[in-house]
C-alpha cells in the first residue's frame, strides 16, 4: 500500500529517478552531481533527494574517509544507498548531506519513457 504525503515530481518534461521496486519519486535529474563505479556499487551522487528514510546516528559508518548513513525508500523500505554526514574538505564535488544512490535500485523517467538507471535501456512501465 502506497504511503500518503510522498513528494511527487510534476514536470512538463519529466526527467527524474524513481525507486525500481515501487516507482516512488526519489531525485530530479537536475540534482545529479556525478556517477562512478567503486568496489561496492555503481552509484550516482545527488545534491538532494526526497522520499527517503535515513538510519539514525547509531548506524553511522565510515566509507573512504567519509561518514555516511544508509538511506531507504520511504515507501517500500528498499535500501537505495547512503547520505553523506561528514565529508573531508578536500572533496570538490561532495558536500555534507549529498546522497549516493545505487543505480541498480533506480529507474529513470525521461520524457515518456522509463529507463533502467544503470543501463539506460527501456523497461516496462509497471513495477
Amino acid at each position: 500500500m502506497a504511503r500518503t504525503g510522498l513528494v511527487v515530481f510534476n514536470q512538463e518534461y519529466p526527467d527524474y529517478y524513481m525507486c525500481k521496486s515501487c516507482r516512488t519519486h526519489i531525485a530530479l535529474a537536475e540534482d545529479f552531481i556525478s556517477i562512478d563505479a567503486d568496489t561496492e556499487l555503481i552509484g550516482a551522487t545527488f545534491d538532494k533527494a526526497v522520499n527517503l528514510r535515513v538510519d539514525g546516528p547509531v548506524h553511522h559508518r565510515e566509507v573512504a574517509g567519509k561518514t555516511v548513513v544508509d538511506i531507504y525508500c520511504v515507501n517500500c523500505d528498499d535500501k537505495l544507498g547512503w547520505r553523506y554526514i561528514h565529508v573531508n574538505g578536500e572533496e570538490i564535488a561532495l558536500e555534507d548531506d549529498n546522497v549516493r544512490l545505487r543505480m541498480k535500485k533506480l529507474v529513470r523517467k525521461y520524457s515518456n519513457q522509463i529507463l533502467d538507471a544503470e543501463t539506460m535501456s527501456p523497461v516496462r512501465e509497471d513495477p
